[in-house]
């Protein structure tokens, strides 16, 4: 058995100050929970706005849909359907055109029938005998084309006719450049820009357009035909002089998830196109958050659609998209990599009773499988249910397995708001976290329980927190720990919520069934006095993050704040700031993020999404905002053996007062030792390597709980010099069972070298 030596301290590595710090380790956190100053610990991008985007995908049944901020359209054989956004009309108003007709003075021969194929990233192309029909999809609307290689026999005019079917009223006068404009009340419409045409030279006249009994024509006079070199193109404006009605308070319910498979990220939102239809929207973003040309997404098109979350299957190369509709859950599957594709809708929950608020954890490292939860009004419970994807050049959500109760519901309670971490990590381990209302009392109570990727349950329900009221959940973790954060008030409706936290964790060496506890006492994360709600969680590298909304004092108007915290305890690992605004007075609301650390890679990068708005007259756009952490580095440098568990060393910065060396699901109720150095030992033992060196260093002695956790306090100093300071750490274990360093009686740990920033 290996016993204990006296701590030292290498000279000429270690500042003088590093070897106070470490001479002084702590067996317990420091009793103080509340909120420190520090370091900023975050390195935050530009803001990208999500709305000023494109994209054109092939949608259900193989469809060309294109999208844009304030309209969407589907291009197939029968034409194009053209639908502006118009938030505050009862209904939409799709714009239908196909072309009827073409000819020297008059539009009296029939084209030839044409299929819509994918010209380019963002063009679609009818390709016909006499001429090609190409639309350019732009953000501001659709720009349509007629090239004619060769002209049609005859003299007069170049004339195209279009039939054009919707509940539009054309209204004069004509727009500056002789379009046209469809309306629909005061709820906006449609513009069509004025005919241009264009020859090989770029020679360029203008043309005209009208429209009577449902048919609108387009022509170039024939003093230009006439003399114009092939090819020639008549050239009208569905795109950039589209005026789209107001487009207020339209965008709501961002969120994000990461897949290293792409890599990319899926952002998705609910945007309003009309009181009878609330679009699923999506953007792609690459790695770093930049969104990509082309890459926004219209996921779901028909129905009063709402609450949108997404998750990522890496194996699938495939994202997950869940909303509600009408009392049910449904979902859709996305191809990650170029091009993308949205697969068909299925129904996950489709019953007779109620079913709100779905959530999604997907699936980062081995299987092909998410898993939905839900609240079921009807039953009075949280359910949650393992979905298939199967990915491809269409991918496919489904089939669906059997629906599982997450706790039997007591009597005079209610089950309310689930959510579920954003992966399983390596481990394929969800925590599912849920409030429960007290009728009685007007109190709730916080719930949790841990499930791996095929919905058997690995712990019984956690009480995570009873003391006041605690509500709407958020969580995210690695697959081994989780944070949960949630709004807290000392009594129900006071209007002034807090936002509190506490940390999950799993360990294997407890009980089948009731391997899930809670870590540490529960963290105030935000409690200025402010009204404090809607916190979010991510998982980023070496930290996690929190992300809640606080009312600044100004009716109407909030700021979205983001806390990194310890990923272990939820003692905060840093100073809080806010996202960046467009403007002083806009309104943020709830901010969203997903990790690479959530999606399959160990990179601490991340995507912050969110809601913003005008007070003043609810003008509002969706951005995002790259984020990477600030939170020290950890290199594995493995030596680990028999019962190796976990090692941490959670926001290695400078300044850092409840920093700790951490190790998890190691045997129950055993001696341990922490062994900390400059450099390295490399030493064997059977199948170990004792990396860290003792010898060089110094050895803290500390006794793992009945939990299998062991924690060493160490806390950094606010010294510059300390920056960039790394130490190696492995912790070794007393095992007289089956050890596999039999000659001291050891397992060893994987060996880390962290370094301070």
């Amino acid at each position: 058995m290996l016993h204990p030596v006296r701590a030292i301290c290498a000279l000429g590595v270690w500042a003088a100050s590093t070897c106070a710090v470490l001479a002084q380790p702590q067996s317990a956190p420091p009793e103080d929970f509340t909120r420190r100053p520090g370091p900023s610990s975050a390195r935050v991008g530009a803001r990208a706005s999500m709305f000023d985007g494109c994209g054109l995908h092939r949608g259900d049944g193989g469809a060309l849909v294109a999208v844009g901020p304030s309209y969407k359209a589907s291009l197939g054989a029968e034409g194009i359907v053209f639908t502006p956004a118009t938030p505050e009309a009862p209904h939409d108003y799709p714009f239908e055109m196909r072309v009827t007709g073409y000819g020297r003075a008059t539009a009296d021969r029939r084209p030839d029938d044409a299929t819509p194929r994918q010209d380019a990233s963002l063009v679609v192309l009818y390709a016909r005998a006499a001429f090609d029909e190409v639309y350019e999809v732009r953000p501001e609307g659709i720009k349509q084309s007629f090239v004619f290689r060769e002209l049609p026999s005859g003299t007069g005019d170049l004339v195209v006719r279009l039939r054009v079917s919707t509940d539009l009223d054309p209204v004069a006068p004509h727009t500056g450049d002789g379009g046209l404009h469809f309306v629909g009340g005061d709820f906006g419409g449609v513009t069509l820009g004025g005919v241009v045409g264009l020859d090989a030279r770029g020679d360029r006249v203008s043309g005209s357009m009208e429209f009577a009994d449902g048919h609108l024509e387009l022509r170039l006079p024939s003093t230009f035909v006439e003399n114009a070199a092939l090819p020639v193109v008549i050239d009208p404006l569905i795109g950039s002089l589209i005026q789209i009605g107001d487009m207020l308070d339209s965008n709501f319910d961002p969120d994000i998830t990461y897949s290293v498979a792409g890599p990319a990220y899926l952002m998705v939102w609910r945007r309003v196109m009309s009181g009878s239809t609330h679009d699923i929207l999506g953007r792609i973003l690459n790695s770093s958050g930049i969104p990509s040309a082309g890459g926004m997404l219209l996921i779901q098109s028909a129905g009063l659609n709402a609450r949108p979350r997404c998750a990522s299957v890496v194996t699938e190369d495939a994202f997950v998209v869940v909303y509600q509709r009408g009392g049910d859950i449904f979902g859709r599957a996305v191809r990650s990599p170029f091009p993308h594709v949205v697969g068909p809708e299925s129904g996950i929950v489709v019953s007779p009773g109620t079913e709100e608020n779905p959530d999604v954890g997907g699936e980062a490292t081995a299987d092909n499988e998410a898993i939905v939860v839900w609240r079921d009004i009807t039953n009075n419970r949280i359910e949650a249910k393992q979905v298939n994807v199967a990915g491809g050049a269409v991918p496919v959500l489904g089939p669906s397995g059997i629906e599982v109760a997450l706790d039997t519901t007591p009597a005079g309670t209610q089950e309310v708001s689930p959510a579920i971490s954003k992966s399983g990590g390596s481990t394929g381990f969800h925590c599912i976290a849920w409030h429960r209302n007290v009728l009685a009392t007007g109190l709730t109570e916080l719930k949790a329980r841990l499930v791996n990727r095929d919905l058997i349950m690995q712990s019984g329900v956690i009480s995570v927190a009873s003391d006041g009221d605690n509500d709407v959940p958020d969580v995210d973790g690695d697959g081994r720990n989780w944070i949960i954060a949630w709004e807290w008030e000392p009594t129900a409706g006071t209007g002034s919520n807090d936002v509190r936290a506490a940390s999950i964790a799993y360990a294997s060496q407890l009980p089948s069934g009731a391997r899930g506890f809670r870590q540490h006492p529960v963290v105030a994360i935000a409690d200025s006095g402010a009204d404090e709600r809607a916190p979010k969680v991510a998982w980023t590298g070496d930290s996690a993050i929190i992300l809640y909304e606080r009312a600044t004092g100004i009716a109407g108007v909030n700021d979205s704040i983001i806390q990194p915290v310890n990923r272990m305890t939820g003692l905060d690992c840093g100073p809080s700031f806010a996202v960046p605004l467009g403007s002083p007075t806009a309104d943020q609301g709830p901010a969203r993020a997903a990790s690479h650390a959530s999606g399959g890679s160990s990179d601490d990068a991340a995507v912050i999404v969110w809601a913003e708005r005008d007070p003043a007259n609810g003008d509002g756009d969706v951005f995002a905002v790259g984020y990477r952490a600030d939170d020290g580095t950890n290199v594995n440098l493995g030596g680990g053996c028999g019962n190796r568990g976990f090692t941490y060393a959670e926001c290695a910065m400078n300044g850092n007062a409840s920093f700790a060396m951490r190790w998890r699901d190691a045997l129950l109720n055993r001696p341990t030792w922490l062994v900390m150095s400059p450099d390295r030992l490399d030493l064997g033992c059977t199948g170990c390597s004792l990396i860290a060196n003792p010898l060089t260093g110094f050895v803290v002695p500390v006794v793992a709980d009945s939990f299998g956790r062991a924690d060493a306090w160490f806390p950094i100093p606010a010294t510059s010099s300390l920056v960039g300071a790394s130490l190696v750490h492995q912790w070794l274990v007393f095992d007289n069972v089956s050890p596999t360093c039999s000659s001291f009686q050891l397992d060893m740990s994987d060996a880390y070298r962290t370094t301070i920033q």
